[in-house]
């Protein structure tokens, strides 16, 4: 990693920018290497959802999950610590093939929604504004 020097700066500074650059990178491997994988085992709760969404499987070293859906849409299977279960669940995990569009979380078309909402509101307003506007006008 390239130094540069930090005229006037903080010792404090100057390590806080390293370890949010290093942090920054690790994040940026981890979302590659979750992408990328054909399975991910896990025990992070924030990992399980963001499996599905990258559409790969997961097998999760827990019993129990706050993201339930996940295991019911079948994305996701809980195994505990048990080395025999952990086996099985990989075995059968690496069959599976994900589709987030399965839509258990949405479509990801909320947005597009409200904006369609927003505009078909607002044009109905400006218009009778407009013609309010005009009408003081005279």
């Amino acid at each position: 990693m390239k130094i540069t020097t930090i005229i006037g700066a903080r010792p404090q500074f100057i390590k806080t920018a390293m370890i949010s650059r290093i942090l920054r990178a690790r994040q940026w491997v981890r979302e590659i290497l979750e992408k990328n994988a054909r399975l991910i085992v896990t025990d992070s709760g924030g990992i399980q959802k963001e499996a599905y969404f990258h559409e790969v499987p997961c097998v999760t070293l827990r019993d129990e999950t706050e993201w339930v859906d996940l295991v019911e849409a079948g994305a996701n299977i809980l195994v505990g610590a048990d080395k025999g279960k952990i086996i099985q669940g990989i075995s059968r995990m690496m069959e599976k093939e994900i589709d987030s569009s399965s839509a258990v979380y949405g479509r990801c078309d909320a947005a597009e929604k409200v904006v369609e909402i927003l505009d078909g509101w607002c044009n109905g307003h400006i218009f009778s504004i407009q013609g309010h506007l005009e009408n003081e006008k005279r």
